[in-house]
């Protein structure tokens, strides 16, 4: 038999007034969630609304890595085998 992958969970501790918890219990009763689920779904819908915002994910880079396919260095252009590269 399988042996079932650990599911990973962190936990959060956050502080809230009276005021929004009572304005949580209200919500959380009248749509039947439990806390828990309503703040794991306005996190979700948060993040994937700003999802955009996050700088693109870059993978860390030995020393010893070549750069032959950088695209930040200008190539040079030649259009036929009679032209010589024109230096952008």
């Amino acid at each position: 038999m399988k042996k079932r992958r650990k599911v990973k969970f962190r936990k959060l501790l956050i502080k809230i007034s009276d005021k929004q918890q009572k304005l949580m219990d209200r919500y959380c009763r009248a749509f039947h969630l439990t806390p828990n689920k309503l703040m794991r779904q306005a996190l979700r819908e948060f993040m994937e609304r700003n999802a955009h915002r996050l700088p693109p994910e870059t993978e860390p880079v030995s020393k010893n890595q070549l750069k032959l396919f950088d695209t930040s260095a200008p190539l040079a252009v030649q259009l036929s085998i009679l032209d010589e590269a024109a230096e952008p």
